[in-house]
């Protein structure tokens, strides 16, 4: 008996904040500031990073107007391409970071395949 593989394609353009959770996996999208120390030797290293959502929306965080929903607004923790030296944090937390269903700094998107 053969399995086949199930796949759990995330639907971005029907409903993208479906399945968003503590604990999903998404991209992250460095603004260039952030890249200049996260690469070999301070070379520059573009998005995505691979994030883990820590919280998604908070009563106690304001309506944001310019955003279509911001249940999108969540707190990453965002893992670092390069191991910082020791002593120093190796993820960078951030917080009330908005959804982009397309890469743009400073958001999350959902992984693509």
């Amino acid at each position: 008996m053969t399995k086949t593989k199930e796949t759990h394609d995330i639907h971005i353009l029907e409903r993208p904040l479906d399945g968003l959770a503590p604990g999903r996996i998404v991209h992250y999208w460095p603004h260039e500031h952030e890249t200049r120390n996260a690469g070999p030797a301070g070379a520059p290293t573009p998005g995505p990073w691979a994030a883990i959502v820590t919280l998604v929306g908070h009563r106690s965080w304001p309506e944001t107007p310019e955003l279509e929903n911001p249940r999108a607004l969540v707190n990453l923790n965002v893992q670092m391409p390069m191991c910082p030296p020791v002593g120093h944090d190796p993820v960078a937390r951030f917080e009330k970071v908005p959804y982009s269903e397309t890469p743009a700094p400073g958001c999350w998107t959902w992984p693509t395949r």
